[in-house]
């Protein structure tokens, strides 16, 4: 293998994965859209995966508790929606479950209430809070959660 990096050609496409996975995290879906792009031939694919998992820049557990804690973070998505996320990347279930598995369920609580918090008003028709209710659940909340907290915080007459 490491007469492979050694060769210009091999050297400069393994040089410029190992920086595009260093950037952020990467899961091998995302590095095998990479190759597609660098026309990194179809055979020698599984070979620069191997490398990358090997010196470790590619690891998809690393990337899928990195993507979970991302999105519930910054773009305050809930379980179901990071779950459809994470399979359309290809990434096993065992893996999606233990990434879920690693989230503290108080904070994850804590973020939807804060979402209701900002989202409902006691002003609000009915039409509006089941508009605001399927937002939330678009959004990857929870269903019976999202009903949970909005009876904890007096919404419940919206049903």
């Amino acid at each position: 293998m490491t007469q492979d990096r050694a060769k210009p050609g091999k050297a400069n496409l393994y040089h410029k994965l190992t920086r595009y996975c260093a950037y952020q995290e990467r899961c091998t879906f995302d590095v095998l859209q990479k190759m597609d792009r660098l026309e990194v031939p179809k055979d020698e694919q599984p070979q620069f995966l191997k490398l990358l998992t090997d010196d470790g820049y590619l690891d998809n557990g690393r990337f899928a508790r990195s993507y979970t804690r991302g999105k519930l973070n910054q773009n305050q998505w809930g379980f179901i929606k990071i779950r459809m996320a994470l399979r359309s990347k290809g990434i096993a279930e065992p893996i999606i479950e233990e990434s879920i598995q690693s989230i503290d369920r108080e904070h994850y609580r804590s973020i939807l209430m804060q979402i209701i918090d900002r989202s409902f008003d006691s002003s609000m028709s009915y039409d509006q809070r089941q508009k605001e209710m399927a937002r939330l659940h678009r959004k990857g909340f929870e269903l019976n959660l999202i009903l949970e907290i909005i009876k904890e915080k007096g919404y419940d007459h919206i049903r």
